[in-house]
Parts: C-alpha cells; structure tokens; sequence
C-alpha cells in the first residue's frame, strides 16, 4: 500500500525546521528501520517515491483537500485579469496530483527498493505552468517572467529541479502523462 510522508513546505521548514524534522525524518527513520530487517517483501517502505513541483488536490483522510495553491491562485489571477510575474529561472517537472496517486499505485505493486522519481513527462518553468493556466482564461498576455533573484522566499530554490524518471518509466512500461496535458486536467478539476 502506497505511504507518503512529506513537509513539502519549504519555506516552513526553513523557518520551523524541528517540525521538518520530525515530518520528513519519519520516513527516512522507518525507510532506515526497513533496510536494517532486510527490506521483506510485504514490509512498509520498500521504496519511497520522490516527486517535486507538485500540482493538484491533495487527499487527507481519504477526503480531497483544498486545490493546489499556486494553480488555483493563478487562476483566479487570470479570471480577474491581474497581472503575475511568475519566475523563469527555475526548470522541473510540474506533476499532477491524480498521475502521481495512479502511478504510486502501480508501483506500489512492484518490487522495487531505494527511492524512486514519479514526473509527468516533460519540463517546464513556473513561468511556463503559469502562461499555461492564464491561457485558459485568454489572459496569457498578462504574465510576465522574473528571476529567482527578484522573488526572494526563505528557501533557496534550486535552478533545475527535473527529476530522472527512467525507472518508474521502466517499472511503469512509460512515462507519465505530459506536463501539459495534466496541468489542463488540474485546471478543469479546479474549475468544476
């Protein structure tokens, strides 16, 4: 059964790094427990999953949470025709929430160890994701790119962040979805 444990809050973190800590040290505690016992099939955190840029719903208890921030956020943006500058300097895979649920399943199925990357295919900027959501609303016009530098946040960010997913691709017998083609579904899903 797919687990999943993160403080994906990197600013939080930066400024409540005990809370980090505790959160993301649980996995690695129990990841760390799983190899000493020999890592049996059947044993919890055979592999974990690592995915960056995430877009889409999150579920907490089995219920969907609020919509992703930053897309929902742009989208109301563009809905009432204000302006965004979004940073262009940053490149990785924006993945969606519902690939990534179907794919952890999957691959929840396979005997696989160590950590492994989940990416909808294809890379993309916060600039790029950004134009994509306002272009739904025909106001792609009003997004302008910026630079890391000129939108300082407590964590530093890294400037490529595009994952390798050659072996879910492989345990999985492709890549996910484009980046694209999700995005869009995250933006209906968002909509309705």
């Amino acid at each position: 059964m797919p687990h999943a444990i993160a403080l994906p809050a990197v600013d939080r973190a930066e400024s409540e790094p005990e809370v980090a800590f505790r959160v993301n040290g649980a996995a690695v505690g129990a990841l760390g427990r799983n190899r000493a016992s020999g890592g049996r099939a059947g044993d919890s955190f055979q592999h974990r999953l690592r995915v960056r840029w995430h877009v889409g719903r999150a579920v907490h208890g089995g219920k969907p949470a609020e919509p992703d921030q930053r897309v929902w956020s742009e989208q109301a943006g563009a809905t009432a025709r204000s302006p965004s500058r979004v940073v262009s300097d940053q490149v990785g895979r924006p993945t969606y929430s519902v690939d990534l649920a179907r794919a952890a399943w999957r691959l929840s199925a396979r005997e696989l160890a160590g950590v492994i990357h989940v990416a909808n295919a294809g890379v993309a900027t916060w600039y790029d994701v950004a134009k994509r959501v306002y272009a739904t609303c025909g106001a792609d016009e009003l997004v302008q790119p910026c630079s890391t530098a000129q939108f300082p946040l407590p964590a530093k960010r890294p400037a490529r962040s595009v994952l390798g997913t050659a072996c879910s691709e492989q345990a999985l017998g492709g890549p996910l979805p484009r980046w694209e083609d999700s995005l869009d579904r995250c933006i209906a899903e968002i909509s309705a």
